[in-house]
């Protein structure tokens, strides 16, 4: 009874509220011991008060930020327990740390060699995270964002990544072969020798990308934006420029 009171209540409402009693008592005892005026008491009263508001307010802020360090600090373990582990569990349990860690400011994340196949990564934040040699096989990563993400040798194979930010990735001879790359910013990404076979990058920006020795035989590049200086890389790389969108 008593450990369902104090959780319902809070812990330091319990604590403030002890001391306003103690302080009242405190003041009571000082009216009797030298026959205060009740201005005197009220003046009193209003300066303890002050200074149980002031240690309040210090105290709470304290809480929230060493709470918030343990919680950030919890999750990030437990990826780091599950991290190289194989199964759905593993992924169940790094996802869910994961949006955890989102909801806490959190994205720059260590989950190389981690089991993500076809997890569910909508509209997560990576940003910066690192993701070597992941396994993101079939995931879902649309409205993602992963700016600056270090995927070297990362599978994405058939990943779903509708409009992701990609923008400044190292995904360098990163798997990508039949990945829904519509829409997505993939703005001066690296992805030489990246494996880009019959992927979809319908209208997805290209400006800007390392795209030197990757494999784009295949690729969907209808209405996809790059630069002029590009082109012949795309060539080389088995890519139809045929439908793309050039720009100076």
């Amino acid at each position: 009874m008593r450990k369902t009171i104090y959780e319902a209540i809070g812990g330091q409402a319990l604590l403030f509220g002890a001391i306003g009693v103690l302080a009242l008592m405190a003041l009571l005892f000082l009216d009797q011991i030298y026959d205060l005026t009740p201005r005197e008491i009220v003046v009193e009263a209003h300066g303890m008060l002050f200074d149980i508001l002031l240690f309040g307010i210090i105290l709470a802020v304290y809480d929230r930020i060493t709470k918030h360090r343990e919680d950030v600090q919890r999750y990030v373990e437990e990826i780091e327990d599950f991290r190289g582990w194989e199964g759905k569990e593993a992924m169940y349990r790094i996802v869910g740390n994961i949006r955890r860690l989102n909801r806490l400011g959190v994205s720059k994340l260590s989950l190389r060699d981690a089991n993500l196949a076809a997890a569910n990564l909508i509209e997560v934040n990576l940003e910066e995270a690192e993701l070597m040699r992941a396994n993101l096989q079939g995931a879902r990563l649309g409205a993602a964002n992963l700016q600056k993400i270090s995927g070297l040798r990362a599978n994405m194979e058939g990943v779903y990544a509708k409009a992701t930010d990609f923008s400044g990735a190292n995904l360098q001879d990163a798997n990508l072969q039949g990945a829904e790359l519509i829409q997505a910013n993939l703005g001066n990404t690296i992805l030489q020798g990246a494996n880009l076979l019959g992927a979809h990058l319908m209208e997805a920006d290209l400006r800007g990308a390392n795209l030197s020795g990757a494999d784009m035989r295949g690729t969907d590049l209808k209405g996809a934006k790059v630069y002029s200086n590009q082109i012949r890389t795309i060539k080389e790389a088995g890519g139809d420029v045929g439908q793309v969108i050039v720009e100076a």
